[in-house]
């Protein structure tokens, strides 16, 4: 009856692991390669993160507009010793910033073309 048992618990685990096996083809192997490898996993985030840069670039290239404002109401005017009152019932104040876009400078024209011709010349 042990052997039974045990041959029952054996063929049961051997089922158990023939049916686990993953048949690939030599394309579905590749690509699970190349999806697993930690240097394309790397690759593929510096690649999104230049797209990132890319993209803030741009954004700082635009222009940008800033304002507020302010008001305020005196209930009461500011009275001084004697009888002097001043200050306004109503105050408005406003600011507004232009949009002006920030670029980064430029190298000169010429260190640009001395650099192409000597990377040509080599």
């Amino acid at each position: 009856m042990k052997r039974l048992i045990l041959a029952l618990t054996f063929g049961a685990f051997a089922a158990g692991s023939a049916s686990a096996q993953l048949r690939l083809t030599l394309d579905d192997a590749i690509q699970m390669a190349l999806s697993e490898n930690p240097t394309i996993k790397v690759a593929d985030l510096d690649v999104e993160r230049y797209d990132y840069v890319k993209k803030e670039t741009r954004g700082n290239l635009l222009p940008s507009l800033s304002a507020s404002g302010e008001y305020t109401r005196a209930i009461e005017k500011s009275t001084m010793r004697g009888g002097i009152s001043f200050g306004a019932d109503n105050t408005f104040t406003g600011t507004a910033s232009p949009p002006v876009p920030r670029l980064a400078s430029a190298p000169p024209a010429s260190r640009c073309r001395s650099s192409r011709r000597q990377s040509i010349g080599r």
